[in-house]
């Protein structure tokens, strides 16, 4: 009886390459003028962001001369050791940077006088130099975070210090307490008003300065009411507070910057390797790479510019200025997101590779199966692939003198293995053992010549008529066959 019977097909080949994993997902990574330039850029977006920081610190210095005598000079000393710390950072960053830049350049020189293995060992380095920058980078901003956070604590204990002297004198001078309390509301109002202008606050401490402008009118309320002392005692702490508060969207803003540009540097290093590993060199069945390129987003259906377009949109993301990330956001893309979508990347090259030479196995599959059938008495009458594309399916057809004609049909699968279908299209009904015994027979061919096999099933009693013309399977559009890892 005609009919349609399945083997899976495993190659000893396609089994050596999986085994050379990383070969297959290597990535075209010696790209040092790239990744120089998108170094130069993040670290000039760094010190950019840095610069009006410093100047904040300027003009706070100008603002804390209108607050109170007792607490001017411990605002204006944190302010001008604040502005230190900053251009301090600014200039390690780009001391590091230069550096670094200095040792990006002299790879690129050494590595025109080398030959090519010593070539690309020593052009992937610049890679490690670029995640060296981004290393000491965090490292330095982190450095100056642990300061802040030492300095507003040193801080907090001289103004408390400075808060109590106050209340001794004030015991002693009660008739002075109604100007107390109006300086005091005076100078939290000058320091709330500087928050609103030169802080984001309301992204990195929601709802935090709207607290403290209550404390405020609340004090002024107790002036008006004649309560001087508890205006007073209101007005110092909500002082207070907004002194730590703006010492903390220091540290937070600092801290948002890190990650910003941490998110925002790898987010571009990633489109630039996946824009320059558009194309990547086949290999061989040995995992050796050839001369040919191969075309990645042809060959993976599309991911490659899939996830172009998701980085593309990242970017945007990152860089939205009307709608920023929070810290925990930004954090979350650079220590998850976008390695994960790094990882994408080398699995989307190696299944190009891997779809490649899976498609030439498909041939040389095909090719035993119809040597197999030529020696019980077929000949070759026509093969291609499904719809002409290299992609798909592969489909040869034999024929007997008998008037029997045979379609096979290689197909990959989701596990990296290929299926053969075998259509029997007989002149005459033969019985299922002939069948089995000429199915058997082929599977032995194949083992001979190094494909193993699996278990032989009977798909159907009857051959799929879809596959009977060789000529509409060569014009017709395929269906899309699902990639390894997709």
């Amino acid at each position: 009886m005609s009919g349609r019977k399945q083997v899976t097909i495993d190659s000893a080949d396609y089994r050596r390459l999986q085994m050379a994993e990383g070969h297959l997902r290597s990535m075209q990574q010696n790209l040092p003028e790239v990744l120089n330039r998108l170094m130069r850029d993040n670290e000039a977006e760094l010190r950019r962001r840095l610069e009006p920081l410093e100047q904040r610190q300027r003009e706070f210095q100008q603002t804390a001369q209108h607050m109170r005598q007792e607490v001017r000079q411990v605002e204006t000393d944190m302010a001008r050791r604040l502005e230190e710390q900053h251009r301090t950072l600014r200039q390690n960053i780009a001391d590091t940077a230069k550096r670094l830049h200095d040792e990006v350049e002299t790879a690129q020189r050494e590595a025109a006088k080398m030959v090519k293995d010593e070539r690309e060992a020593r052009l992937r380095h610049v890679q490690t130099v670029a995640e060296q920058l981004r290393h000491e980078t965090q490292v330095l901003m982190a450095e100056q975070s642990a300061q802040l956070t030492q300095l507003i604590d040193q801080e907090r204990q001289t103004r408390e210090t400075q808060i109590r002297a106050i209340h001794q004198r004030m015991e002693s001078e009660q008739q002075r307490k109604d100007t107390l309390a109006s300086s005091w509301i005076e100078t939290a109002q000058i320091l709330h008003d500087f928050i609103d202008r030169h802080y984001p606050h309301q992204q990195l401490a929601p709802n935090q300065l709207d607290r403290l402008a209550r404390m405020i009118e609340q004090a002024q309320t107790n002036l008006a009411q004649g309560v001087a002392e508890a205006a007073v005692t209101m007005a110092q702490q909500a002082y207070g507070s907004l002194s730590d508060l703006r010492l903390e969207l220091e540290r937070l803003e600092r801290e948002w910057q890190m990650w910003h540009i941490r998110s925002l540097e790898t987010a571009r290093e990633i489109l630039a390797l996946a824009q320059r590993n558009r194309t990547c060199p086949a290999m061989d069945l040995q995992a050796n790479q050839l001369d040919i390129m191969i075309e990645v987003d042809y060959w993976t259906q599309g991911r490659l510019s899939a996830l172009e377009a998701e980085l593309n949109a990242l970017i945007t993301q990152i860089t939205d200025t009307a709608q920023p990330l929070t810290t925990s956001e930004l954090r979350q893309l650079a220590e998850t997101a976008l390695p994960s979508m790094h990882a994408r990347l080398e699995q989307t090259i190696a299944q190009a590779r891997d779809a490649v030479i899976s498609s030439q196995l498909r041939t040389n599959i095909a090719d035993a199966v119809v040597q197999a059938f030529e020696e019980q008495g077929f000949q070759l009458q026509d093969d291609t692939y499904e719809g002409e594309d290299q992609r798909h399916g592969f489909v040869a057809q034999v024929s007997h003198l008998d008037g029997s004609k045979v379609t096979v049909v290689v197909t990959p699968n989701d596990t990296g293995e290929n299926n053969l279908n075998i259509h029997s299209y007989d002149a005459q009904q033969r019985p299922e053992h002939e069948l089995r015994t000429r199915a058997e027979a082929i599977a032995k061919a194949l083992r001979q010549r190094g494909l193993q096999t699996g278990a032989i099933t009977s798909v159907d009693d009857q051959p799929d008529l879809a596959y009977a013309r060789i000529d509409e399977v060569r014009e017709r559009q395929p269906v899309r066959q699902q990639t390894r890892g997709s």
